[in-house]
């Protein structure tokens, strides 16, 4: 008998349901990994958790074959932040109540891969946070780019930020997209590639400093190098300019890459700071 369902539990085990996400797919293996510790101890309840081990994997087999609903995902996940932080945390959300004063702005990009927040652990209320395609900041201008400029004036004046922060990171597809624009300027999108061409002097610069690189190596030069764009640009905006020279403001780029887990820092100066990595 025991040899029996020795041989079932290899079958089970082997035969793995396709499981959505990663917690269904531990919770199958935790499961798993606990009867088969059972077993070694007490042969006589193989019987018992063949059952359990055949009801578990139909449990999982059916919940893979459910679609994807939205609406449950965002509920799941306000659910999970209101147990777990909102109400955790009554202090700090009653100050935050009250109003905000973040000690950093941060210029991020819009990728799903790296959330600010995530990547650099601020908490509700730290972080004054803009994020777009590349994570640009676009020269003073009050028609063309009034929404950034809004954004930046409102931390600098009002919220008093003593920190921005521009974020650029690995794999990021708006410098693949600068990088890949014809020399003649042509462009092919609506709004993504007349959006990138802010940092187009980083790119010309790229070019001309790092044309024995390939395609792959210039847009990891790029996507630091239109950091510095970003920074340069900040200054053009007065407000910035006076905070960074009665020093109540500091510029800073930084680059995350998600590939090898680190993190590189550097102030306006370009002095670059011992790397972050994870």
């Amino acid at each position: 008998m025991a040899e029996k369902f020795r041989k079932f539990m290899g079958l089970c085990c082997s035969r793995k349901p396709v499981v959505t996400g990663e917690m269904g797919k531990d919770k199958y293996e935790e499961a798993i990994a606990g009867l088969q510790k059972l077993l070694s101890e007490k042969d006589q309840l193989e019987d018992v958790a063949a059952a359990k081990i055949r009801q578990l994997t139909a449990d999982l087999e059916a919940t893979a074959k459910k679609p994807f609903d939205p609406v449950e995902r965002i509920k799941t996940g306000f659910g999970h932040f209101k147990k777990e932080i909102y109400e955790k945390n009554p202090g700090l959300f009653g100050e935050l109540a009250k109003g905000q004063s973040p000690k950093f702005m941060v210029f991020a990009c819009a990728d799903s891969r790296v959330c600010p927040s995530v990547i650099l652990n601020f908490r509700p209320g730290e972080a004054f946070v803009v994020r777009n395609i590349a994570n640009m900041v676009p020269p003073y201008d009050k028609t063309k780019y009034s929404g950034a400029g809004a954004a930046v004036e409102y931390a600098v004046l009002h919220l008093k930020v003593e920190n921005i922060l521009v974020i650029g990171h690995s794999c990021c597809g708006g410098i693949k997209g600068l990088m890949s624009i014809p020399d003649d300027g042509t462009t092919s999108s609506d709004f993504i590639e007349d959006w990138v061409k802010i940092c187009l002097p980083a790119k010309a610069k790229i070019k001309s400093t790092c044309s024995g690189l390939d395609f792959a190596e210039q847009c990891t030069n790029l996507e630091k190098e239109a950091v510095n764009i970003s920074l340069g640009n900040l200054l053009t905006y007065p407000f910035v300019r006076e905070a960074v020279a009665k020093k109540t403001l500091a510029l800073r780029g930084g680059h995350y890459d998600f590939v090898k887990g680190s993190f590189e820092l550097w102030d306006l100066d370009f002095n670059l700071l011992p790397a972050l990595t994870i």
